[in-house]
Order: C-alpha cells, then sequence, then structure tokens
C-alpha cells in the first residue's frame, strides 16, 4: 500500500533537514526508540559527536540523556540516547522561551 503524506489540497512535502537527521540516526547505530509526538520542549543543536548537526528536543528519562526528533507532518518523533554533553541551546530557541 502507498500512501501520500498530505491534506485536503494535496501532498505536501516533507522537509530534507528532518528526514536527513533521522537517516542519520539510523546510521549512529544507537539505541532509538518511537516517541510521542512533541510540539513544545527545548530545542537543541548537537555539536559534538555522530549526531554533529542534528536538531531537536532534549528530555531525561531513566537517568539518561535522549534527543526526540520529529517528522512534523507525520506527527511522529523517534528518541535517541545521547550525550548531553554534545548538544547547545539555539539563540533562536532562548529567545523564544523568554519570549513565550
Amino acid at each position: 500500500m502507498i500512501r501520500i503524506v498530505g491534506d485536503d489540497r494535496g501532498p505536501l512535502p516533507i522537509p530534507d533537514a528532518e528526514i536527513d537527521t533521522i537517516k542519520r540516526i539510523v546510521d549512529t547505530r544507537l539505541m532509538v526508540e518511537p516517541w510521542p509526538f512533541l510540539q513544545a520542549g527545548q530545542h537543541v543543536h548537537v555539536e559534538v559527536g555522530p549526531l554533529r548537526g542534528a536538531e531537536g528536543i532534549v528530555l531525561t528519562l531513566r537517568n539518561t540523556h535522549r534527543l526526540v526528533v520529529s517528522i512534523s507532518l507525520l506527527r511522529r518523533s523517534v528518541a535517541v540516547e545521547m550525550d548531553p554533553a554534545w548538544v547547545s541551546i539555539p539563540h533562536t530557541a532562548l529567545f523564544n522561551d523568554v519570549a513565550g
């Protein structure tokens, strides 16, 4: 069965950056698990390590840190274990946290 992602106006593209991040997560061979879709949370940018360049939301679960990456259009997310030392907080996220 083939399904096309879209709305009542037709197909919609999934941003390349979201697809690239999911591919990189799979390639790392780190432990990955499905995660509920999130819209709110602390956005981070991965500066070092196998996920360098990726962006997502950091969560702490069972004394480990996870990077949650979402495909917005599909309303799906995955969580991958990561070292909190790998990330920085983008300036835009800091501004949005203060303004929001």
